[in-house]
């Protein structure tokens, strides 16, 4: 099963690094993709900018951080607990990587985790554009940002929450 999910996952980022490739943006989060990875070209002409990736998900804007601007320092946020096991694995020895919802202050609360549109998750309930949503209320620690006493300097904040 888990190598299903593993090729799984594999054909669909090759599908997506392909239709990004060749500027054909069936969906808006394509398009949204493209886009941003022509920004972050453009903003890591240094190779030690840091970079700071809330709702980190799958990990596809760290990729993008890792490959542009290597030697700076890049952490993570990911609140849904599956996702930050996969997302510490993989990158805690390249960034820093937390498992918190950011808000607007510091504690826990409840994290509306859509099984079936992942990245529709969030700590309020909203539109999804799927069907049926199949809506889990789950437990999540919450920070701000200033909580985090970050201690280098920040060039680029990506926010998809």
């Amino acid at each position: 099963m888990c190598r299903f999910i593993d090729n799984k996952m594999y054909i669909k980022n090759f599908i997506r690094r392909l239709l990004i490739l060749t500027k054909i943006d069936l969906t808006k989060n394509i398009k949204y993709d493209r886009l941003s990875q022509i920004i972050l070209k453009q903003f890591s002409s240094k190779l030690t900018r840091n970079a700071i990736d809330i709702g980190s998900h799958d990990g596809d804007f760290l990729n993008l951080f890792l490959k542009y601007s290597p030697d700076g320092v890049h952490m993570a946020f990911e609140p849904l607990p599956h996702k930050y096991e996969i997302i510490n694995k993989r990158y805690s020895n390249l960034c820093e990587v937390y498992p918190y919802a950011l808000s607007n202050y510091v504690g826990e609360s409840e994290f509306c985790f859509v099984k079936n549109a992942e990245a529709y998750s969030g700590l309020k309930p909203r539109r999804y554009d799927v069907k049926k949503p199949l809506v889990e209320k789950i437990k999540v620690d919450v920070r701000t940002i200033d909580s985090m006493k970050i201690k280098h300097r920040v060039d680029f904040i990506k926010i998809d929450v």
